[in-house]
């Protein structure tokens, strides 16, 4: 098992990094090797089309825990 599968286990609802909206939920439905988590838009835009609402792939390092406050040190 690696860090990613163990820090955000499928099944987890996280946030992106930089996005401090609450309204932007994805939960994790996968990982990738080289440290990458697949998620699912929870709440996707009513506008959003195809790729918004789509799973789609981050590094670990931009994937924060949903009720976690934005932190300036990481330019959120």
């Amino acid at each position: 098992m690696t860090e990613a599968t163990e820090r955000w286990p499928v099944g987890c609802v996280v946030r992106e990094r930089g996005d401090t909206s609450r309204f932007r939920p994805l939960l994790v439905v996968g990982h990738r090797p080289g440290r990458r988590v697949v998620v699912l838009p929870l709440d996707p835009p009513p506008w959003a089309t195809g790729v918004e609402r789509a799973t789609h792939t981050l590094p670990e390092r931009d994937v924060r825990p949903c009720d976690a406050e934005p932190d300036p040190a990481r330019g959120e």
